[in-house]
């Protein structure tokens, strides 16, 4: 572990000040998104455990809706399943208070983003990959979102939701970026530079 964070600082060493910026960005973009799955899998994996101590299934429970929002019992039956046993549980025994922080839970909006293709496209293209490539560190804002549309298929993106976007993966901008446009032509992205 040592000589990789090594091998990274003397990297980021022979860069320029900018350079070295955006390369750090990069990292922790990538260090948050493994992060985000591996609570996700902690999380649901701690439901699915809990078994019959309904105190540390009650805080798995509300865990889980603190960083996923309730959305995620769209998609994981089990653990759907183990809430509607807990909640039967709770009414049968006049749990107010597990009942009430349910509710309250339920309303509340995820605290954890989830990362998504837009995310997967912004961190692994951030950087060139060779010298023959530029990275999307180099685009304006106005050329991201114009390629961020092509790439993920999305044509009601923004460009304030990119920016925004940007911003909450921490990705630093180069300091002049040369890319102004993308356009498609002929099923081919086309890029417009300074």
């Amino acid at each position: 572990m040592k000589t990789i964070i090594k091998k990274k600082l003397n990297k980021a060493a022979r860069l320029k000040p900018a350079q070295a910026r955006i390369v750090a960005s990069v990292e922790r973009a990538k260090r948050r998104a493994e992060q985000s799955a591996i609570g996700l899998n902690r999380m649901l994996g701690a439901v699915k455990s809990a078994g019959d101590d309904w105190k540390k299934l009650d805080e798995s429970i509300f865990g889980a809706f603190k960083i996923l929002g309730p959305g995620f019992l769209d998609t994981h039956d089990e653990q759907r399943k183990i809430l509607m046993q807990r909640t039967a549980k709770a009414i049968a025994d006049k749990d107010g208070n597990f009942l009430i922080r349910l509710g309250r839970s339920m309303q509340g909006e995820p605290n954890q983003p989830s990362f998504d293709k837009l995310d997967d496209w912004l961190i692994t293209a951030w950087l060139p990959k060779d010298e023959k490539m530029f990275g999307l560190c180099n685009c304006t804002d106005e050329a991201l979102t114009d390629f961020l549309k092509i790439a993920t298929d999305r044509e009601n993106l923004t460009l304030e939701a990119v920016v925004k976007r940007r911003q909450r993966l921490g990705l630093v901008k180069a300091d002049k970026p040369y890319v102004t446009g993308v356009r498609l032509i002929g099923g081919k992205p086309v890029f417009s530079f300074r």
